[in-house]
């Protein structure tokens, strides 16, 4: 499952003008015994400086151009920038989140927003 979201479009979109600043990874995990499932999990920070919103707007087309079905853009809301999307693969059920980051809160160290993270989850088999 991991492979096939770093294999997914969505997983190697740089928007125009960002740089990558973190890339976290996490394999999927049955649970087994007493043992908490996982989700396989691959997540890219990318800083976005002078047109944040529109690097969220293109990282959203961008999805919707590489299959996934956009769910929720909290962005015209409430100016937040968060877009729930999904998708279903012959792997099972994978959703995404693009959302725009304007607090340092959580960032890697030395990583300043403006930040764009596009995280993606494959939850297993539909």
């Amino acid at each position: 499952p991991l492979r096939a979201l770093r294999a997914d479009p969505l997983a190697r979109y740089t928007p125009p003008g960002a740089r990558l600043v973190d890339e976290r990874t996490t394999d999927q995990r049955s649970g087994g015994l007493l043992g908490k499932p996982r989700e396989a999990r691959y997540e890219r920070l990318y800083a976005v400086g002078g047109a944040p919103v529109a690097a969220y707007g293109d990282a959203v087309v961008a999805a919707n151009r590489a299959g996934w079905e956009l769910d929720v853009d909290d962005g015209d809301v409430t100016g937040r920038n968060v877009a729930l999307l999904s998708k279903t693969t012959s792997s099972g059920r994978s959703s995404a989140t693009i959302t725009l980051l304007r607090s340092a809160d959580g960032l890697p160290d030395g990583v300043r927003p403006p930040v764009l993270s596009v995280v993606l989850l494959h939850h297993g088999s539909s």
